[in-house]
């Protein structure tokens, strides 16, 4: 009765745990940031130099096999340096960027987006995107995915996140003596310089569940 009772597949029960490794982590120099790569999360590459000297001197007979499987892991060495050095980069303008949302200055991303990266980077937008895939930044917040820190603007004449346009709604509705429609938002924040649709409008008021102006 005993061994009917046991479960045949103990290990079925157990969640698989998926650990974090930032490549790179933020160091605070009293109120801005810097990054550096974190060496001790990845392992180092180098050539055995006695392979070297057995590939090059091997009886006055060089092993052309083995001195091109070397000069390969060469290349891929070379390859992984300017590839941490690029992870390097994109995070430390990330982090500038977004400096006062890292150190719990602002609630709020500033609006950045991966070809903003790469033009201000000079890299292609692909290279930034590659980058920015399934890495993660150690930061004072926790692990961060870099992507994360990204944040697109609603607006295409001036940098408005969605969090700060719909702050932006709400205090217009909270402060309206009469029932404005969403055109009249729109309105009010086009002067301003937003040159947003009253369907934008539309799509975020109902966002922070306030309804239209016939029933509030």
């Amino acid at each position: 009765i005993l061994i009917k009772s046991c479960d045949l597949s103990p290990g079925l029960n157990f969640i698989e745990t998926n650990f974090i490794l930032p490549d790179i982590e933020i160091i605070q120099y009293k109120n801005e940031l810097g990054v550096q790569f974190i060496k001790s999360n990845f392992p180092k590459l180098i050539i055995d130099k006695d392979l070297e000297e057995l590939a090059k001197n091997k009886a006055n007979k060089p092993n052309s096999k083995l001195i091109e499987m070397i000069n390969n892991a060469k290349w891929l060495i070379k390859a992984v340096a300017r590839r941490n050095e690029t992870v390097q980069q994109v995070g430390a303008l990330i982090c500038k960027i977004q400096s006062d949302f890292l150190l719990d200055r602002s609630s709020e991303l500033q609006p950045l987006t991966n070809l903003e990266l790469a033009q201000q980077l000079k890299l292609s937008p692909s290279t930034v995107s590659r980058i920015l895939r399934s890495k993660y930044i150690q930061t004072p917040k926790g692990p961060i995915e870099m992507k994360s820190l990204l944040a697109s603007s609603v607006s295409k004449t001036r940098k408005v996140t969605p969090v700060k346009l719909m702050e932006e709604i709400q205090q217009i509705i909270l402060s309206e003596s009469t029932k404005l429609s969403d055109q009249k938002i729109s309105d009010i924040l086009n002067k301003r310089g937003f040159n947003l649709a009253r369907r934008t409008i539309a799509k975020y008021r109902k966002k922070i569940n306030i309804p239209n102006s016939r029933r509030r």
